[in-house]
């Protein structure tokens, strides 16, 4: 099935969608052209695969953190955010705010963790600007998340650099 540029492709909307809202709508045409569309990518995926073959094609690591930027970005991180990221990463990138408390040897009510990321993206952005991270890197890798309310329940280290440090063990 051959579809060129200028082919103006008309989608019949059932009746049924009469008294529904536009989002509806568009949602059956989105569906209805998917299907229609359907024959044409499994042609055209077949096509690119014969003009050109995978089967050599070699898996570049486009892993925008490396190993040893990671680890160099967790030995310049200070006390307690670099404990904080170790254990996170033995957690599977995750922290819970508990887990940072004991870590300081404070009491929730002793001292408030507001602006405990920003060490984490400061060493970040210094080592971006070195040329250790490219341009696309992620710059904040650790974030606060949240289970409701304002405070936050824990930390969680990106994907990319727990990956990375992982690797490197």
């Amino acid at each position: 099935m051959d579809i060129e540029k200028s082919t103006v492709i008309t989608v019949a909307v059932p009746v049924q969608l009469r008294d529904k809202s536009l989002t509806e709508i568009y949602a059956a045409i989105d569906s209805a052209f998917s299907d229609l569309m359907q024959p044409v990518r499994a042609e055209r995926n077949a096509s690119d695969e014969r003009r050109f073959p995978t089967s050599h094609v070699q898996t570049v690591n486009t892993r925008t953190w490396q190993t040893e930027t990671a680890m160099m970005w967790i030995e310049k991180l200070p006390w307690p955010q670099s404990e904080a990221a170790r254990r996170a990463i033995q957690n599977g990138g995750v922290i819970t705010r508990a887990e940072v408390y004991q870590i300081l040897g404070a009491r929730e009510s002793e001292r408030s963790l507001t602006g405990f990321t920003r060490p984490f993206s400061r060493i970040a952005l210094d080592l971006s600007q070195q040329g250790y991270l490219p341009p696309a890197a992620n710059l904040e890798p650790v974030g606060a998340f949240y289970t409701g309310g304002n405070t936050a329940a824990g930390f969680r280290v990106i994907d990319e650099v727990v990956e990375a440090i992982q690797e490197g063990r």
